[in-house]
């Protein structure tokens, strides 16, 4: 009877795969007791061995279900394939066919005897054969059961449990009553396989066997890292695996606990489970925020009673898959895509995003029949045109609307072909190659028309991302405007050029050198004029070129200290005259190159030949030698006459003691002429030295020679005023003794021997376009240019100091006039040589 229960409701549970092999053992167990009952009642000898016999077929049944029960309560499928299937089929018909011939060979029972009314039976060699290979099968099945037990837990370790006691009480059973049967009335093999059914059916009410079947349950379960959950139709926990619980909960007696208590430390997800809602959540586990996948899937229990298949639709296995990498992942490219997108509508470059697929196919296409798509393309404007309108803008940044003149994203797209100019349509035609060629990235400088009509210059990369290289279905194009830059290059371009004609036209030689004393440019003149081969120059090594002019000169460490020197700080410009021993005289000037905030670039060297200059300046000083030889003679000769002349006024001047009037101012005349002849005679050789040549023109302060000039000159009570400064280009020393005379002029001539209404309080020096003025508030000059003639005096002077300030105005190649100030004093304008030329130029 239980054996039947036990059948009956495996039968119910067919769809489980387990339940099938124990409908099988569950019928031959009841066949089995019904036989060995029959079997105690029959004392006919052949029907006794029929009915004996049936059973051994029948037990190996058994053994083979136990067998199949376990391969599909521990789901190893690798043991169901056909060749296992067959051999223990074979093995229950080989047992059936044997048993039921036995009487022909009587290789199950070799002999029949009757004891105390009941037959027995002595065991043949087949019989053997039988017991070994079915318990084998039954320990291979316990063994299997034992695996599953050990490495399980909750539910699933109490359904191994109940399966490994009944296949113990069965083994026992058979094994006893094979081996040392107690009484021919009693089989002990049913008894066992009694012990068996009532195991098991308490395993399928008090251990739930047929709500769940742990298949493969350590590999499917146990072992993997996501959190597993099953629920029966009351919310309580079948089973979990160590994740769930690590989870959930500690307590080690979570087997049949609600749902709402085992995530107790998770409301929201117990609320979630037991609302059969799938989602993901977010748990705190260990001050950690995780996220979850939460997967809630029916559980097929295999009931087919109405009220069971209600709580079987209700049972569930619930999976958290741990996202949070993925979360966290997906957060991070949201992240970057919102990085992305403010960087491309924030970004100053122009930029566009561009779908190119269908141009490519397009260019691809017409590529295939030409071998130059870009000179066919130009050759095939419209077809180019074509080419053009199939690009599809997927996005474009602001940036782009203001600098191609548009209202809005909308009307740039819808007008993108205006922007175009002749340029721009050849630039793309090279993109075009070069992107089916398979390059990813595309530089070029092109122009482009605003919608305004402007056209402006501009720097464009195309860059296509890898996955999209194959069909360049994503391309991305940024821009630049140059315009500036490239009317910069076209003024720098013609900048050089003009410096290097300036350069190339002049008579000077131009040497440029870096900070590393590389040679940058340098023009003809320069290479003429040091004859340093072109391959020294070339090779740009300033070093090398000083190596190599060092024997030309007259004093080589000179030049190497002086060159070493513009090396070192304080970096200051340096002039100065060389002598080479062909005879020739250069003059070099080197300058650093530097910016407004004091970057130095490097050196720029100027040479110019001086030799003729030298050569003049050697005439003038031996002619200003010989002039000086003679004015020193001329006052010699003209002192002793004049001596006599003197003496003789003086003895005239004994012999007439009391003149006439007349007589004696006369007297007075003649004296004061011999006064001006004496001082000319001792002005005369300081005369002659003054020459007509300028020594040493530098850039001067008209401030600094003035005031360097009153203070040598004892000036009394006279004030000095300087309206403003300005440059000077000429000799310092000779200008300082210009302001030094005109200084003493004034002393001589508006304050010694001058009413004191006349006498002159300020001299004014002023600053003028076309040179410098000297102005004092004294009498003034009635003699206009006359003064600057040589013994042209107003007052009892020599009329040499005026004389020699015309000198050195001259000798700068300038012009000085006398004038009326506008306070009545005397007026000296000095006037520069160019500004004269002007005046002239203009005055024609």
């Amino acid at each position: 009877m239980i054996a039947a229960v036990v059948a009956i409701i495996a039968w119910q549970h067919r769809r489980i795969r387990a339940s099938r092999p124990l409908v099988v053992m569950a019928v031959g167990t009841c066949l089995y007791a019904l036989s060995a009952a029959a079997s105690s009642f029959v004392t006919d000898p052949v029907w006794w061995r029929l009915g004996n016999n049936i059973r051994y077929p029948l037990g190996a049944a058994i053994a083979v279900g136990s067998f199949f029960v376990m391969v599909a309560f521990s789901e190893r499928d690798q043991l169901q394939n056909r060749w296992i299937r067959a051999l223990l089929a074979g093995f229950v018909v080989v047992n059936f066919v044997v048993a039921m011939t036995d009487p022909l060979h009587n290789q199950f029972i070799t002999a029949q005897q009757l004891v105390d009314g009941v037959v027995v039976g002595t065991a043949g060699p087949l019989f053997w054969v039988h017991t070994i290979t079915s318990l084998g099968i039954v320990f291979l099945a316990t063994g299997l059961c034992l695996g599953t037990f050990l490495t399980s837990s909750g539910i699933h370790r109490k359904q191994s449990l109940s399966i490994l006691s009944a296949f113990g009480v069965g083994i026992v059973g058979f094994a006893w009553q094979s081996i040392a049967p107690v009484h021919p009335a009693l089989d002990l093999a049913a008894v066992g396989m009694l012990g068996w059914c009532g195991i098991i059916l308490w395993g399928i009410f008090a251990a739930d066997f047929f709500d769940i079947v742990p298949v493969g349950r350590e590999r499917v379960v146990e072992r993997i890292d996501d959190p597993v959950v099953i629920l029966d139709g009351n919310d309580r926990v079948l089973d979990s695996n160590p994740a769930a619980r690590r989870l959930a909960t500690s307590s080690s007696e979570w087997h049949g606990m609600p749902v709402s208590e085992f995530f107790e430390s998770s409301p929201e997800l117990a609320d979630r489970v037991t609302a059969r809602t799938p989602g993901e959540i977010t748990l705190e586990q260990s001050g950690t925020t995780r996220r979850f996948d939460v997967t809630i899937s029916p559980l097929d229990t295999g009931h087919t009673d109405p009220g069971d298949r209600k709580q079987q639709s209700e049972s569930a296995v619930v999976i958290l898959r741990d996202v949070t990498a993925q979360f966290t992942y997906q957060r991070e490219l949201e992240r970057s895509r919102e990085r992305y997108r403010s960087l491309f509508e924030n970004s100053p470059l122009v930029l566009w995003e561009q779908d190119l697929s269908k141009t490519i196919e397009r260019a691809r296409t017409i590529a295939a029949d030409t071998d130059d798509l870009a000179a066919y393309l130009e050759e095939h404007p419209e077809q180019h045109r074509e080419l053009v309108e199939t690009v599809e803008i997927l996005d474009v940044n602001e940036v782009a609307v203001e600098a191609y003149d548009a209202e809005s994203k909308s009307e740039l797209v819808d007008r993108m072909g205006e922007l175009f100019t002749d340029e721009a349509l050849a630039t793309s035609r090279h993109m075009l190659e070069e992107l089916i060629d398979g390059d990813r990235h595309f530089r070029a400088e092109t122009t482009y028309r605003t919608l305004d009509g402007d056209t402006r210059h501009e720097l464009i990369e195309v860059f296509v991302p890898e996955p999209y290289v194959a069909d360049c279905s994503r391309v991305l194009v940024a821009g630049a405007d140059i315009t500036v830059q490239k009317e910069r290059e076209t003024e720098l371009r013609y900048q050089t050029a003009l410096f290097e004609a300036l350069n190339e036209s002049t008579n000077v030689g131009v040497l440029v050198t870096n900070t590393d004393r590389e040679i940058l440019w340098y023009n003809d003149r320069f290479r003429e004029l040091w004859g340093i081969p072109e391959e020294i120059l070339a090779a740009g090594r300033d070093r090398d070129a000083v190596e190599y002019v060092l024997d030309s000169l007259a004093d080589p460490d000179r030049f190497v200290a002086a060159t070493e020197d513009l090396h070192r700080p304080p970096f200051e410009p340096l002039e100065m005259e060389l002598r080479l021993l062909d005879g020739r005289w250069f003059e070099r000037y080197t300058a650093p190159v530097t910016d407004d905030d004091g970057t130095r670039y490097g050196l720029l060297t100027l040479t110019r030949d001086i030799t003729e200059r030298k050569r003049y300046e050697r005439r003038i000083e031996s002619q200003n030698r010989r002039l000086e030889r003679l004015a020193k003679v001329i006052s010699h000769d003209l002192k002793t006459p004049l001596s006599t002349a003197e003496n003789h006024l003086k003895l005239l001047e004994i012999e007439l003691a009391d003149p006439a009037a007349p007589v004696e101012q006369s007297l007075r005349d003649l004296e004061r002429t011999h006064e001006r002849l004496r001082r000319f005679t001792d002005h005369l050789p300081r005369l002659a030295r003054e020459t007509t040549n300028v020594h040493e023109s530098t850039d001067c302060s008209l401030r600094r020679l003035v005031t360097d000039a009153w203070e040598v000159v004892d000036t009394g009570s006279l004030e000095l005023t300087v309206a403003e400064d300005r440059r000077l280009d000429g000799d310092p020393r000779r200008l300082q003794q210009l302001f030094e005379n005109l200084f003493s002029n004034v002393v001589e001539h508006a304050v010694d021997g001058v009413a004191p209404a006349d006498t002159a309080t300020t001299v004014r020096v002023e600053a003028l376009d076309t040179g410098f003025a000297v102005e004092d508030d004294g009498p003034g000059v009635s003699a206009g240019n006359e003064v600057f003639e040589y013994g042209m005096s107003t007052g009892d002077g020599s009329g040499i100091g005026l004389a020699i300030c015309r000198s050195i105005v001259e000798a700068h190649g300038w012009s000085v006039k006398a004038v009326d100030g506008d306070d009545g004093g005397a007026r000296f304008v000095v006037t520069t040589v160019e500004d004269i030329e002007l005046d002239e130029t203009d005055s024609s």
